[in-house]
């Protein structure tokens, strides 16, 4: 309960998997997601065929200019009182300010991008368990990244203002078998502002 850790996300997702008997898969996630995807590979290599990482989070970073409502939560989230207010109040301001970190093409964010994640926020519980997330306890697994044969297609943004697209180059690095690429003109969730180039990197990637 209340726990939002990378090791009880692994393990959630492999209690899935086994519910559904399902022994391997192509997985793959965006910034938490896609942390959640390489520690995943990491502790239960057997069961991940390839894995997609878009703009993973995972590792030890500075957040990016585009974070602020990131940074204001975490600040708040350690203000008892003010924690308490977070889960019940959210305004809208702040949420269209976060879509707006998440993207580098402002045109593309529509009226409905911004009620669908206004939707997303205010779902029952989703908001403390945000606050939860980010200021969850953090165990840095990134040393152990060399150790994980899974192929792997890395996709990154090359204007993240959320996780810096420096860190592209690392994954790339210390990840044995893995494909870079790097999206010219492109915020922190590539496949969501251009699902157009996405969906055929991860389509071809999966046949290779």
């Amino acid at each position: 309960k209340d726990d939002y850790s990378f090791a009880q996300y692994v393990s959630f997702v492999n209690k899935v998997l086994e519910k559904l008997k399902i022994n391997s898969c192509y997985l793959g996630g965006n910034s938490l997601g896609g942390g959640i995807t390489w520690e995943f590979a990491l502790k239960h290599p057997d069961k991940v065929k390839k894995m997609i990482l878009l703009d993973p989070d995972g590792c030890e970073f500075k957040l990016g200019k585009g974070a602020v409502g990131f940074k204001l939560v975490r600040i708040l989230g350690k203000i008892p009182l003010l924690k308490y207010i977070l889960y019940f109040s959210t305004p809208d301001w702040s949420i269209e300010h976060s879509v707006q970190g998440v993207y580098y093409d402002k045109s593309k964010i529509k009226r409905e991008t911004v009620e669908r994640y206004k939707d997303f926020t205010l779902r029952a519980g989703n908001r403390k368990a945000l606050m939860l997330r980010l200021n969850a306890p953090f165990v840095d697994n990134s040393p152990y990244l060399k150790t994980i044969k899974t192929p792997a297609l890395i996709i990154w943004g090359d204007n993240d203002d959320i996780i810096p697209v420096a860190l592209a180059q690392r994954f790339s690095k210390e990840l044995p078998n893995n494909k870079l690429v790097i999206l010219k003109n492109m915020g922190h969730i590539p496949m969501e502002e251009a699902p157009e180039i996405v969906a055929p990197l991860v389509e071809d990637f999966i046949k290779e």
